[in-house]
């Protein structure tokens, strides 16, 4: 089911930093209903080897291949729809038995099981339970404290409940609790990370590219407009990704008059 976790789940294991070190190569594909194998090959390149690739389906299906072959790679596939999507992808992976994985993520248990062998194994998700919810609602609400005042708790997991066990519920209902126009206060810090999971909850991110997550998108946009000194950088981390930027007074006093227009 859309919003269940499939997604952030297998984000969660690409990203592992044991993953990291243990394969030499890791790729990332989202497929949809609706693919073109020549786009797929583009963008499984493009997340390879940080470059554009051009050529028919059959050459740049080649050019994954010689990457691949005799490496030890990761490759996630997000979003399959059907078994044809698989038969399409499959023969471009080399099975050289060097220890690498293909992750699907798939709403449909047919594409899974045709996808797999004997030893795979098909993890399916479910709906969180009511204290779980409550538990993530509390977390991303409160951030580290997790602990949520006594006089918000009752209506608090009525919220949770009413969310139906969806994560992506959750997340999109805590943007909404936590955005007003004083969501940060003057000359405060602002987290990225916090920023960017308000823009998505608000809707404002549209993705320009159909291998890039929305928390990507999101950073791009801000680096933009850090680019045009609307937005100051407060501090980067040790990969030169932003952590927390801030806004000048004046342009606050715009943001406000603005939000009070619309």
């Amino acid at each position: 089911m859309r919003g269940i976790g499939k997604m952030t789940l297998a984000r969660r294991a690409y990203d592992d930093s044991l993953f990291s070190q243990y394969f030499d190569k890791r790729a990332w594909i989202t497929v949809s209903q609706e693919y073109q194998r020549s786009d797929i090959f583009s963008g499984l390149l493009k997340s390879l080897k940080n470059e554009q690739s051009n050529g028919s389906a059959v050459e740049l299906a080649k050019m994954v291949y010689q990457i691949l072959i005799g490496r030890r790679y990761l490759i996630v596939i997000d979003d399959i729809w059907s078994t044809k999507a698989w038969d399409d992808l499959k023969m471009t992976f080399p099975d050289d038995g060097h220890g690498s994985r293909i992750l699907l993520t798939s709403r449909i248990l047919e594409v899974a099981a045709h996808a797999g062998s004997s030893d795979t194994l098909v993890h399916q998700m479910s709906f969180l339970n009511e204290d779980q919810s409550w538990k993530l609602l509390q977390e991303r609400v409160f951030r580290q404290e997790y602990s949520c005042p006594l006089h918000l708790v009752e209506v608090g997991k009525k919220i949770a409940k009413n969310c139906g066990g969806l994560p992506l519920t959750i997340v999109m209902v805590v943007g909404l609790l936590c955005f007003s126009v004083c969501a940060f206060p003057e000359d405060s810090k602002i987290d990225v990370s916090k920023l960017i999971r308000l823009w998505v909850a608000d809707g404002f991110l549209k993705p320009n590219d159909p291998f890039r997550c929305l928390e990507d998108v999101g950073e791009g946009y801000l680096e933009d407009l850090v680019k045009r000194s609307l937005v100051l950088v407060s501090k980067k981390g040790p990969d030169g990704k932003l952590e927390t930027v801030g806004i000048h007074d004046m342009l606050r006093e715009i943001c406000i008059t603005k939000a009070d227009e619309e």
